[in-house]
């Protein structure tokens, strides 16, 4: 039997699609990214922040100090760096808003990967989520240091990589 298909089905079908191939493409595009962040990793990084932030309509300041030399990390923790930096980014995405700031930093033993950013986090979320847990797993795995806090509506959270284990 023929059934008529509503034109609301129809357009609901087709949104359907559309998220189903965004999601091929941004999957499609994070290949690219790790490729291009072994070969150079803050344009890689950069390019990857600014094609997030900007799907998601979304306002970003990059700030990389002088003093910020990411070549100096070792290459073989890029990929792990990468992981833990797009979950942070995933997050800001899911419960940020506004301008979210990315500050870039160096001393002699450590470079960082901090983020500001206003955030509809409420304070019982933060304790859980797997996107956190993730998070957390990996660092474990890597000489890597990873802070937070959420005040006053901003959530700030810092990654730090110790360059003393190349």
């Amino acid at each position: 039997p023929n059934k008529v298909v509503s034109r609301e089905l129809k357009l609901k079908i087709v949104e359907i699609i559309e998220e189903i191939l965004k999601g091929i493409r941004n999957h499609l595009l994070e290949f690219e990214d790790i490729n291009l962040i072994e070969k150079n990793f803050m344009k890689g990084f950069t390019n990857f922040l600014v094609r997030r932030y900007s799907t998601a309509e979304r306002k970003i300041k990059i700030e990389i100090k002088p003093n910020a030399k990411p070549e100096q990390i070792s290459k073989k923790y890029y990929r792990h760096l990468f992981s833990i930096l797009q979950e942070l980014i995933n997050n800001d995405l899911k419960y940020g808003g506004k301008t979210t700031r990315w500050i870039i930093d160096q001393n002699e033993d450590s470079i960082s990967f901090q983020m500001i950013a206003n955030s509809k986090y409420k304070v019982g979320k933060v304790q859980a989520g797997n996107g956190r847990k993730t998070i957390r797993e990996r660092i474990k795995q890597m000489p890597f240091d990873f802070s937070e806090k959420l005040e006053k509506g901003i959530y700030t959270s810092q990654l730090t990589i110790s360059l003393s284990q190349k």
